[in-house]
């Protein structure tokens, strides 16, 4: 079909060109940490958007179109008669870290997502700079696009996936999807009120208290917060409430000291 005639025609440039502004954004040591982390070299890497003490990669950004192998996103393994296709890709902000991504792990499994989810809808300053931030990402994964690839995605039929979705290609804004994204997305912004608490949370030491609570309780993942752990999320959660109000007030974001 027409659709893809084009995306296999737009493959091969695409690659080269998001290769050719990589080369300029990355430092020398980020291919290889990157592959060390992921298992493999996205094709798509744009630049790195946050570096933890050492400088090493934290949060990658990624190009809004990345091209497929054989349904390997990313990977350039070659099968014959197969060639690389174009697909739109709604991650903006990547965490690589693998020491965040094990730690916000834990924070999931005791059931911080659901309580935040509720914690949110019952504060209008939490939502509204929830709204906020999934706007702001809509908005800056379609402007990432070049003009071309804009085209392109409109021609295809993926404008609004790529220009209306929120955090990770979320539809409803004022929902959470994993806290991976949206640590992701604060660490190299500092425009989520979610991943707010979650870099907070980190310092607080609260993964590792859920951690120690799930191994001495022997629960499964999913287990409701236990009374400490809620109380020190509550604490977190009206900072970062005040701070919404503050950025809200002054039009500005969450506080970024990473």
């Amino acid at each position: 079909c027409v659709a893809a005639r084009l995306l296999r025609a737009r493959a091969p440039h695409l690659m080269r060109e998001v290769a050719w502004r990589r080369a300029a954004a990355l430092a020398p040591g980020d291919t290889r940490a990157i592959t060390r982390n992921l298992g493999f070299f996205p094709s798509n890497v744009h630049s790195v958007a946050a570096r933890d003490t050492s400088d090493a990669p934290t949060v990658l950004q990624m190009y809004p179109l990345s091209t497929s192998l054989n349904g390997s996103p990313g990977r350039r393994a070659v099968t014959r008669g197969s060639g690389p296709r174009v697909q739109p890709w709604t991650t903006l902000f990547w965490l690589v870290c693998p020491t965040l991504r094990s730690k916000i792990s834990k924070l999931e499994a005791v059931g911080f997502i659901p309580y935040l989810q509720a914690s949110i809808s019952e504060h209008p300053a939490l939502m509204h700079g929830m709204v906020g931030a999934h706007a702001r990402y809509a908005d800056a994964r379609w402007t990432s696009l070049v003009e071309s690839d804009q085209e392109l995605a409109c021609e295809i039929g993926w404008e609004a996936r790529l220009r209306e979705t929120g955090v990770g290609g979320m539809v409803g804004t004022a929902q959470l999807k994993c806290l991976h994204m949206h640590c992701g997305h604060y660490l190299a912004t500092g425009d989520n009120p979610a991943g707010r608490w979650v870099s907070l949370a980190l310092e607080e030491e609260l993964a590792e208290t859920a951690g120690a609570l799930q191994r001495e309780c022997g629960q499964s993942p999913g287990v409701m917060l236990d009374a400490s752990l809620r109380s020190s999320a509550s604490s977190l959660l009206m900072a970062i409430e005040r701070e919404c109000s503050d950025a809200a007030d002054g039009e500005g974001v969450l506080p970024n000291d990473h």
